[in-house]
């Protein structure tokens, strides 16, 4: 079997717990490139969250692509969609009525990576990931937007302590520092973020193939 295309999550994943991009990892993928296979972003974030890490690994172009705001975005890495699943002014209706329920905080994003949420006590959360997307964060009502209105990513957030009153918790993806449920059922678990697990993996997975 020939691999044509390695995706892989930016956070907790790609990044190490600080926040950077190993060595080892640029190595490989860029090993993993020079022989023609398409290397994918996969994110929570916009595409502009995610662009510098694609510039640090030398990623661009129309003949690229990124996986982005949880999945609801597939575009090139010119921008071009490819794929686009949103959700109405309607369904922010009902996101912000359950957070108010609830008394959780939450935030939505647009398209365009902008940063929505109904809090005048705004998340601390709700501001890192606007400084992660370059933006800024709009306190707007539903009804304050057209009913056009679509958003491409919502999440409730807080501290564990709120959320979990709320909501069962996110597993984690299946490397070392993945969940015990998701590594369970994995076929093969490599070291974590921080101790060289993307290369090793890849290693195995794709060059051992070959």
């Amino acid at each position: 079997m020939t691999i044509r295309l390695v995706a892989l999550d930016v956070d907790d994943t790609l990044l190490n717990s600080q926040g950077h991009i190993l060595a080892s990892t640029k190595n490989v993928l860029q090993t993993i490139l020079n022989n023609g296979v398409k290397v994918v972003l996969c994110s929570g974030r916009p595409l502009r969250g995610i662009q510098s890490f694609l510039d640090e690994l030398g990623i661009g172009g129309s003949d690229q692509y990124a996986i982005t705001y949880n999945g609801s975005v597939i575009e090139s890495l010119a921008g071009d969609i490819l794929s686009q699943k949103g959700l109405s002014n309607e369904e922010y209706r009902h996101i912000d009525a359950y957070a108010n329920k609830q008394h959780i905080q939450y935030y939505v994003l647009d398209q365009d990576g902008e940063v929505y949420t109904s809090n005048h006590d705004v998340s601390r959360i709700a501001v890192i990931q606007a400084w992660e997307n370059d933006a800024g964060i709009l306190i707007r009502k539903p009804d304050e937007l057209a009913n056009d209105f679509t958003i491409v990513k919502a999440a409730f957030v807080g501290e564990k302590t709120t959320l979990d009153q709320a909501e069962a918790g996110v597993h984690a993806v299946a490397m070392g520092n993945g969940s015990a449920a998701a590594k369970e059922h994995a076929n093969y678990v490599t070291n974590s973020n921080d101790e060289d697990g993307i290369a090793n993996a890849l290693q195995k997975l794709v060059f051992e193939k070959e």
